[in-house]
């Protein structure tokens, strides 16, 4: 016959079992694991802005000019959320890691792939500032550049 103290431990592992199985699906996962099964895909590529807390006109204009050409020529990505722009303060303490994580040397843009919240590819633009007063070739250089980048996935 089986003792009261052991029938109690099995109840409590099972609920236990139980639990670690159902809590997950609370908090989301069979929803990931479902967009995956439907073969929709998490991948997005992201158009990071990095700037500090002082900005000086030429700043704003890269960002600006950056914003209106990913709004304008890749509005359709940026609607179906496979694309974003994201303007990051360096200067605050959560967003340091940027400067490993893209080897960053100067306030830039730069283009990344991102799924499932890494980071797969990404590529400095570095000639912003060599193109930053030659509105058209800027917006020519960053849409040119986002262009190669959605095709050149690896």
């Amino acid at each position: 016959m089986i003792s009261g103290k052991l029938v109690k431990t099995i109840s409590c592992i099972y609920l236990l079992t139980l639990c670690m199985i159902a809590l997950p699906g609370f908090f989301g996962a069979p929803a990931r694991a479902q967009s995956t099964a439907a073969g929709v895909s998490a991948e997005k590529t992201v158009v990071y802005y990095f700037h500090g807390n002082r900005r000086c006109s030429t700043c704003r204009g890269i960002e600006a000019h950056t914003r209106e050409v990913v709004e304008s020529d890749f509005g359709e990505l940026l609607r179906s959320g496979r694309m974003e722009f994201k303007s990051v303060n360096l200067d605050r303490s959560e967003n340091e890691h940027f400067v490993k994580d893209f080897q960053l040397v100067s306030r830039t843009v730069v283009l990344a792939r991102e799924a499932n919240g890494k980071i797969l590819q990404w590529k400095n633009l570095d000639q912003v500032w060599l193109l930053a007063h030659q509105t058209d070739k800027f917006k020519a250089y960053i849409k040119g550049e986002l262009e190669k980048f959605l095709q050149d996935k690896q």
